[in-house]
């Protein structure tokens, strides 16, 4: 499978173009932010610009996808991920959000970050993440949030510089969105088959 590549671009914008099965991959832009987003588990108006990949039918499958809006924003130091999983209406301890990172074009995630639990789960090292669960603009009744700080230094990437993005299913779950009750979670891209370790796009 064919990667692309995120791309630190200095005080303007994170560009994020990922793994496609196509031969156009697709590109995310993260919008430059000089106000970070607070690392809380909450959806705050104000901190998050537009979601940048959006997770609902037609484009899924119904009886598959679990309703998710994700969004990117960076400053000079942190890229910021919120999923907002309006689908995922039980605060189980087994829901997760992962994601995969690589910068040295082998093709394997080198940089995995995942938080797995219930809301008020928290992870400090070496990303921030933490989890909440509760209403949003997407979505009025309960729901899973997740919210990431992850250092550009950890990531291994500088501005001007790619990393490859994806967000694939494997073992028994994970994805940016896994509903451990209901089974569903998103696979990033469209057609990205489950995996096992090594980790590959």
């Amino acid at each position: 499978m064919r990667f692309a590549n995120l791309v630190i671009s200095g005080l303007v914008l994170l560009v994020l173009i990922l793994p496609s099965v196509s031969a156009a991959s697709p590109v995310i832009h993260a919008t430059w932010t000089s106000s970070p987003p607070t690392i809380d588990g909450v959806f705050t108006p104000g901190e998050w610009s537009g979601p940048q990949i959006v997770f609902e039918a037609p484009t899924y499958p119904a009886s598959y996808v679990l309703p998710t809006y994700v969004y990117f924003v960076n400053d000079a130091s942190n890229l910021y991920v919120m999923v907002d999983a309006v689908g995922d209406n039980d605060d189980d301890s087994g829901d997760e959000c992962l994601m995969w990172f690589n910068y040295n074009g082998t093709g394997y995630a080198l940089n995995e970050v995942k938080i797995v639990g219930p809301s008020g789960t928290e992870m400090t090292t070496p990303f921030h993440a933490m989890i909440g669960y509760g209403s949003s603009p997407n979505g009025a009744v309960d729901h899973k949030i997740y919210e990431f700080s992850i250092p550009l230094s950890w990531l291994g990437v500088a501005p001007d510089q790619p990393i490859e993005f994806c967000s694939p299913k494997y073992q028994k779950g994970s994805s940016m969105g896994y509903d451990f009750s209901g089974g569903r979670d998103n696979i990033w891209p469209l057609g990205l088959i489950g995996l096992v370790p090594p980790h590959r796009c």
